[in-house]
């Protein structure tokens, strides 16, 4: 499945959630603070972290796309951003 790449994953993830009426902000928001909180939990041994891991990851690709952001330039400001903290920039 990796193979098939983040664009696959972000399209088709965009499909889906139009299809259920979830790619608006309101939703998304909220999701991504649900699933987010899930993942938190399920480290701590109450749930799958896996499956969080997942649901996370593509509400956040969503909410990426709907903002008009792309995985390669989130990608590279998360890269400028540890550069950031590395050099003591950012505490």
């Amino acid at each position: 499945a990796v193979n098939r790449g983040v664009k696959s994953l972000i399209d088709k993830t965009e499909q889906v959630f139009q299809q259920k009426g979830w790619m608006n902000w309101e939703r998304l928001g909220a999701y991504i603070h649900l699933e987010a909180s899930e993942l938190v939990e399920a480290t701590r041994g109450k749930g799958d972290p896996l499956d969080e891991a997942g649901d996370a990851f593509m509400n956040l690709l969503a909410l990426m796309n709907l903002n008009g952001l792309t995985f390669r330039e989130v990608v590279e400001q998360a890269y400028d951003k540890l550069d950031k903290i590395k050099s003591g920039e950012i505490r």
